[in-house]
């Protein structure tokens, strides 16, 4: 059975219905474009924070060699060995410390209440862990 769209269509005071075949028989109409600018702050923003994020994240591979570093001149017992790994381990942890700072300090400036909450985090585990590595080589 054959489907007919019957729209009226006014010619004065008389009301006609006439069928409709342009839906059926046209195709589909493109998909609109969506343009944007490069430099639109939303687009920076978003591409500062994402910077930022993977940042955050590269700075535990420095911190996490400096640990390493500060667990073999606590099992060593030679000076020779301690003196070397004790100042590896104070910079890797230092290069991964400000790492983390500079994300966190980025983040403020941003005023992204997630990327503050896990670089503060982050800052906060790494200066404990430093701490207390600290305190155990002496």
């Amino acid at each position: 059975m054959a489907q007919f769209d019957l729209t009226p269509l006014r010619a004065g005071a008389i009301i006609l219905r006439v069928r409709d075949n342009t839906e059926r028989n046209s195709p589909a109409p493109p998909p609109p474009l969506e343009y944007f600018a490069a430099n639109d702050p939303d687009r920076v923003r978003a591409r500062g924070l994402n910077f930022w994020a993977v940042v955050l994240v590269i700075a535990w591979a420095p911190y996490v060699c400096g640990v390493v570093n500060a667990s073999t001149v606590m099992r060593s017992y030679s000076p020779r060995i301690i003196a070397t790994h004790t100042n590896g381990a104070m910079l890797f942890m230092g290069v991964g410390l400000l790492l983390a700072l500079a994300s966190l300090v980025a983040f403020v400036r941003q005023r992204h209440p997630w990327g503050i909450l896990a670089a503060g985090t982050v800052v906060i585990v790494q200066l404990t862990l430093a701490t207390c590595a600290g305190l155990a080589v002496k």
